[in-house]
This record gives structure tokens, C-alpha cells and sequence, in this order.
């Protein structure tokens, strides 16, 4: 598979996530990063990329796609549930993981009137399900 070389502009926004990264494992701020650019540039190989550097850091990573057609809680809300239980399994992270699925816990999604899926946490269990579909 021919793999195109990387750009000297990637590698230095590659570098400036992984500080970023490495001042929020710390517990420190860190600077936010947002890439635009023209169709094809290379922003999603980068995006993959950099969830895969994170990810040999040991650093949970959630992939989100947002169509303008879908609500972002409706989006968000199932996939950092399932980075939550990822890190209730991590016992430095576990407190942090349970507090998070607590925070979760019955958030509805709208649309219009209609709820069309709730997030319900079990602390007995430590786990949730989503529920489609609910008036």
C-alpha cells in the first residue's frame, strides 16, 4: 500500500497534539487545536493519525462524526458512554468514569417533541444502556 510522505506541516501539528495531550495527562491546561483546510488535504488521515498516537500513549479516544443532519448531543452522548465504561475499568480512572456515567445518567435526546433515546446508568451494575425510541 503506497503510504504519501507526510508533510512538514503534519508532523509540526502532530507535535503540538502530543504536548497538548501530554499537559492534559498532567492535569494542566493545554492549548486547543482546529484544522481546516480544502477537500483532500489530508485532514482525516491526520485526524486518524493522531488517535492512533494518543491511543499508544494510553490516552482514550472517542471518534465522532457530526452530520448537520443529527443533533450533537444524539451523537455524543452514546460515545463517550462507551469511553466511560472503558475507563471504569482503569482503576485510577474509575471514580472519574463512574462520576462521568452518573452526569450521563437519564439525559434524553430530543427531537422536536419526541425523546428519541435516553441514557440510563445502573450504579448497582456500573452500567448503562441506551433506550430507543421512548415517547
Amino acid at each position: 500500500m503506497f503510504k504519501p510522505p507526510e508533510r512538514a506541516s503534519h508532523v509540526e501539528l502532530r507535535k503540538i497534539v502530543r504536548i497538548a495531550l501530554e499537559r492534559i495527562r498532567l492535569g494542566r491546561p493545554a492549548r486547543s487545536v482546529i484544522m481546516v483546510g480544502l477537500r483532500g488535504v489530508g485532514k482525516t488521515v491526520l485526524l486518524n493519525q493522531m488517535q492512533r498516537d494518543a491511543e499508544a500513549a494510553g490516552i482514550q479516544t472517542v471518534y465522532v462524526e457530526a452530520p448537520e443532519s443529527r443533533s450533537l448531543p444524539a451523537i455524543l452522548a452514546p460515545k463517550l458512554c462507551v469511553a466511560l465504561i472503558r475507563m471504569s475499568r482503569i482503576d485510577a480512572a474509575k471514580e472519574a468514569a463512574i462520576k462521568g456515567l452518573r452526569a450521563l445518567a437519564g439525559v434524553r435526546i430530543r427531537m422536536g417533541r419526541r425523546v428519541v433515546e435516553a441514557i440510563i446508568f445502573s450504579q448497582r451494575s456500573a452500567r448503562f444502556q441506551v433506550c430507543s425510541g421512548l415517547q
